[in-house]
């Protein structure tokens, strides 16, 4: 690289612009994938510096506010050159500068939204930023502001309490619990530490404008005080149903003092929350097993991340039964059905359930026939971080 760089200023070339990868060999690199280190790319740029007279420009995972000043002023590069943090945050580089003051909506590099939008035919869209792809729906103020209660302070209840608050609604977030919900669950899996990021940057912005009452919402109390209420409740883990199972874990198993070590343990469901749980228990010294109906693991993860997934599964050999069910345990043996045959796990310590959710919307029926009621986010469809954040912003800008 560095003496192709030389060998084109020899050229006249004008200019050195430093990436890596390629589209078909390997695409994390050439996207900036969150699992791709950032800054290995500013690091490359520093050493073709160091070896030609032209500027060289650097590129990659620049999305952070701090980012192009660092690396301009540690003669990483001559100039930054940005992409798909503009994406998600149009006024990035007014923001930088100084120009717009207030905080960056941060790309969080998982391509879901741009290339995977692209790739399913949908057309560009963001994960962070429902803006686009939208651009024809103007965020506009309302002529008679309303009493507002967002119900559940996960990312479509901030997404929704934020734009009310921006199209001039007094807004109240009711959040029993943590702001962020299910999604402070999300970046404790590998690989998925930018997701933090994000989270913040909205936990951030609600803290600031937004009245949130840390409390349990009552439905008598929403109907006597607000014109409106938007419920973002969520929603639970599918009970199972396999006898003898009376105790069992979800993803909360990820949070830190909640992780076991050193035991045998099965995961029930092999989408991409439960691979990816059993990946953090193996690397805790844990004997996994996961037990799948299908013979695809983690069919509907974004494919860069799901790649990275298989492989460190492969390396670290966590069992992978496909083609089966759990159909009963009884102490510590778990007897199952494999292609309609009998099988058994014994010795088993723990188990994690993970097929599916399911909405959580038992406030609504109290609700609907006193005040204006609306649904977004899981409780009214289980679905993915982008679906939630956009869903919230399309009922944001009709109430």
């Amino acid at each position: 690289m560095i003496r192709l760089s030389v060998a084109l200023e020899q050229k006249g070339a004008d200019a050195i612009h430093v990436s890596s990868g390629s589209v078909c060999e390997t695409p994390p690199w050439y996207f900036q994938h969150m699992s791709i280190p950032k800054g290995k790319t500013w690091e490359f740029a520093a050493k073709i510096k160091n070896e030609v007279a032209i500027p060289v420009i650097a590129v990659g995972q620049i999305n952070e506010r701090d980012d192009p000043e660092k690396i301009l002023n540690d003669g990483l590069a001559d100039a930054v050159a940005i992409g798909r943090p503009l994406i998600a945050d149009p006024d990035f580089v007014g923001k930088v500068l100084g120009d717009i003051r207030s905080p960056i909506r941060p790309c969080a590099c998982c391509l879901e939204g741009c290339i995977g939008g692209i790739r399913s035919g949908k057309g560009l869209m963001c994960v962070v930023n429902p803006e686009v792809g939208k651009e024809e729906k103007k965020l506009e103020k309302v002529t008679k502001p309303k009493n507002v209660a967002v119900v559940g302070g996960g990312l479509a209840g901030m997404e929704a309490a934020l734009v009310l608050n921006e199209r001039g609604h007094k807004v109240t977030l009711f959040e029993k619990k943590n702001l962020g919900g299910l999604f402070n669950l999300a970046y404790r899996a590998p690989r998925k530490t930018n997701l933090e990021k994000f989270k913040k940057y909205f936990v951030d912005e609600v803290t600031e404008k937004i009245d949130v009452i840390f409390e349990e919402a009552h439905p008598d109390e929403l109907i006597a005080h607000y014109h409106t209420v938007i419920l973002a409740t969520g929603s639970l883990p599918k009970i199972p149903n396999i006898p003898g199972l009376n105790q069992w874990h979800w993803a909360e198993i990820l949070e830190p003092d909640k992780t076991p070590k050193n035991k045998r343990g099965v995961i029930v469901g092999g989408g991409f929350i439960g691979a990816e749980i059993a990946e953090v228990l193996e690397k805790n010294g844990n004997d996994v097993t996961i037990i799948k109906r299908s013979q695809e693991i983690a069919p509907r993860m974004e494919v860069m991340s799901r790649n990275f997934l298989l492989k460190s599964l492969k390396e670290l050999k966590v069992k992978i039964v496909t083609g089966a069910d759990v159909v009963r345990k009884k102490g510590g043996t778990l007897y199952l059905s494999i292609d309609g045959k009998e099988g058994r796990i014994e010795n088993v310590d723990f188990v994690v359930y993970t097929k599916g959710m399911v909405p959580e919307n038992s406030m609504e029926n109290r609700l609907k026939e006193k005040t204006g009621v609306f649904l977004i986010g899981d409780c009214k469809e289980v679905g993915r971080a982008m679906d939630a954040i956009h869903s919230a912003y399309e009922c944001a800008l009709s109430v």
